[in-house]
């Protein structure tokens, strides 16, 4: 089953999903009735929270009217946004350009996991059974959406390190499209080099992109790439997403999602000035990414050879305990307490003395 791929992304998922491939929405039509059921059950009368921020596209701009989280009753809210951290784990560690089937199966296992989750932590009862509460596609988008969003938040967190530049040598110009003066061209210049010499073979990702000759352990080593995984997974402390990747490392569907971002923050310079971009399919970003990605697992292949120094997973694990610090959570201590600390020897050790 497709699930199958996204299972060792999502803890805590419970075991019943396992044999509910019925619950899948399909685009048979014979689910309108169960879909139109279900939507009118989950549609609140209620006013809008004022905690729940409008959807807003990957441009940055909001969206139309439609299906919103303050819609849902109570209880199918609280599901959705349970499920809302356990989506992101999933596409993070599998696919962070997700769609279709996929996408739908993968926020379906979140809801029903969700279930679980609110009834092992007793804030639902037993006798709301996930086999009981099936989501509706209204509530399925509301999860499927936190994809586009969260690429568009990787451009918005990557733009301002783009801006900041590599060192202060290599720092983008402020500059405009409305401005013909010699100053602001030799400006757009400047930024128009500086975009091809960061571009070429990719060379943004690795530790010095501006020294050729730095090759050994450069790779995906650039400053930027910790920085931009801090802000976008270990941000916020105790409930930063990242403390939840597996294994401690960052997954590599991520790393190549954090690299598209920050190549899409750099196009939007490579006329000489600041033009926002989508980050969507029609530019081609989807594409990118997936190179991205297969170049990644690739290296990955590569480095865990016999004999390799296996650089891929200790760049992993590397951007993850760094993120760990980023979120300032003190250390659990290692000592493990004994049922006593003293014995024969001890006390023989005191009458000596």
């Amino acid at each position: 089953m497709i699930f199958e791929r996204f299972s060792a992304h999502l803890p805590d998922l419970g075991v019943r999903i396992n044999t509910c491939r019925h619950l899948f929405p399909t685009s048979d039509t014979s689910t309108l009735d169960w879909e139109k059921e279900n939507e009118s059950l989950a549609i609140s009368t209620g006013k809008r929270s004022h905690d729940q921020a409008e959807l807003m596209d990957d441009n940055g701009e909001r969206r139309k009217a439609g299906y919103r989280v303050s819609d849902l009753s109570s209880d199918r809210r609280r599901i959705v946004e349970e499920a809302y951290p356990r989506f992101r784990l999933g596409f993070l560690g599998t696919n962070a350009w997700l769609g279709g089937v996929d996408a739908e199966v993968l926020a379906t296992v979140c809801w029903y996991g969700a279930v679980d989750k609110l009834i092992e932590r007793k804030i639902f009862t037993s006798v709301i059974h996930p086999m009981r509460v099936p989501p509706t596609r209204g509530e399925l988008s509301l999860i499927t959406d936190r994809i586009w969003q969260h690429r568009g938040r990787a451009r918005d967190e990557a733009r301002h390190l783009v801006k900041e530049g590599f060192d202060p040598q290599h720092k983008l110009l402020e500059a405009t499209a409305l401005e013909t003066s010699g100053e602001e061209l030799a400006r757009e210049d400047a930024n128009c080099s500086l975009y091809e010499l960061l571009m070429a073979g990719d060379a943004f990702v690795n530790r010095n992109p501006f020294d050729s000759a730095d090759t050994q352990g450069a790779l995906y080593r650039a400053p930027w790439i910790q920085r931009l995984c801090n802000n976008l997974w270990f941000s916020k402390k105790s409930k930063s997403e990242g403390l939840a990747f597996p294994s401690n490392k960052v997954p590599l569907p991520a790393l190549a999602l954090a690299i598209t971002a920050y190549e899409i923050a750099l196009d939007e310079w490579k006329s000489g000035y600041f033009a926002a971009i989508r980050f969507d399919e029609a530019n081609g970003y989807n594409d990118r990414y997936q190179l991205h990605l297969s170049t990644i697992e690739e290296w990955n292949v590569y480095s865990s050879a016999s004999g390799r120094g296996k650089e891929c997973k200790a760049l992993q694990c590397e951007l993850y305990e760094a993120g760990v610090k980023y979120t300032k959570i003190p250390k659990k201590s290692a000592i493990q307490k004994s049922s006593s600390s003293f014995n024969v020897a001890s006390f023989a050790a005191n009458e000596s003395q």
